[in-house]
């Protein structure tokens, strides 16, 4: 089952695997660092700390003599029978949380550059799962159940696949030019439904997506737009496509600070590419004032630097503060 096999828009998902077998998977699984060639692939050839990584616990890598479920396997066809990920070498596992920010399957990768290189629980569905940190886990656990989480959120920021997420979660929690708290979540076919819309609605919050520059892309972004927009949330923005993903720009050292710039207002088309209907900019039951939409458009470049020059901050200050304490926590909890 190959990670981007999921039917968007599939009308009967298939359940998760066993909730308390992907704990095991999860809880028996070793930090990145302790495998040399997972730590030297995100290293060299991602740009990825994999020290980070642990610390954030974005990811973990399976033990050579680990027991997994038969789930947790690879069968390149129907007609062949399914390999363990150790014996596939999708070796590196990734967790995905649902909409109340529970882990719920998993995602194993492979450091190769082969077809199936992302794959998912053998024979159940990830439909209304995105990859997710300790921070979204959170925010989703409390906005399932109040409008009124602890921590409020500035942004939702969706990224495509796991890669270019974890690429994210890094840039963020080292310092980016964002100054408010963001969400970011990983996305692909299938994985947002309306559970998650509801979700990022309520918090009324601008929602920017980044996808990869391609027709899959394309049709991703559009399905959680589309959510979004028939729940009533307008405040949707969608950056331009680059000549390479986030991650490959990031390793090229051509990936921008801001993972909002450049974005433009996003409204998005039905099945025969018509734009769904729009509202008014500001219309009765919008949850943003005029002054909100104001202060979600990305600022130019001129703007930036106008306001660099009248108001000087030093870079720790322009850190996102509050997912630094939550990075801080992290640390704590691995120690």
């Amino acid at each position: 089952m190959l990670f981007d096999d999921f039917a968007v828009g599939e009308s009967a998902p298939k359940p998760y695997p066993p909730q308390a077998e992907v704990k095991m998977v999860w809880d028996e699984a070793h930090p990145v660092t302790t495998n040399p060639l997972v730590a030297k692939w995100l290293r060299e050839e991602r740009g990825l700390d994999p020290s980070l990584v642990n610390r954030l616990d974005l990811a973990r890598v399976l033990q050579p003599d680990q027991a997994l479920p038969a789930w947790a396997g690879f069968a390149a066809s129907e007609h062949q029978a399914a390999r363990s990920w150790i014996e596939s070498g999708h070796l590196m596992i990734v967790p995905l949380i649902d909409s109340r920010g529970v882990i719920r399957s998993l995602v194993a990768r492979h450091t190769k550059k082969i077809k199936a290189k992302s794959v998912g629980a053998l024979g159940f569905g990830r439909k209304g799962l995105l990859f997710g940190g300790a921070f979204e886990s959170m925010l989703a656990a409390q906005l399932s159940v109040t409008a009124k989480p602890s921590e409020s959120v500035a942004r939702w920021i969706f990224l495509e696949g796991e890669m270019n997420w974890m690429t994210w979660m890094l840039r963020l929690s080292q310092g980016a030019s964002l100054t408010e708290m963001s969400a970011v979540l990983g996305m692909f076919g299938g994985g947002f439904d309306a559970a998650w819309g509801q979700l990022v609605t309520r918090s009324r919050a601008p929602v920017y997506l980044r996808h990869d520059p391609d027709g899959g892309g394309d049709k991703i972004a559009n399905a959680v737009g589309s959510i979004l927009w028939r729940q009533g949330h307008k405040n949707l923005w969608r950056t331009p496509h680059h000549e390479a993903d986030d991650n490959q720009l990031h390793v090229s050292g051509r990936l921008h600070d801001d993972p909002t710039a450049g974005a433009v207002p996003f409204i998005p088309q039905d099945r025969d590419g018509v734009p769904l209907p729009e509202l008014p900019s500001v219309a009765p039951t919008s949850p943003l004032t005029p002054a909100q939409v104001q202060a979600a458009r990305p600022t130019t470049a001129t703007e930036k630097r106008t306001t660099a020059k009248s108001r000087p901050l030093p870079r720790n200050e322009r850190l996102d503060r509050r997912r630094r304490a939550y990075v801080s926590a992290a640390i704590r909890k691995g120690a």
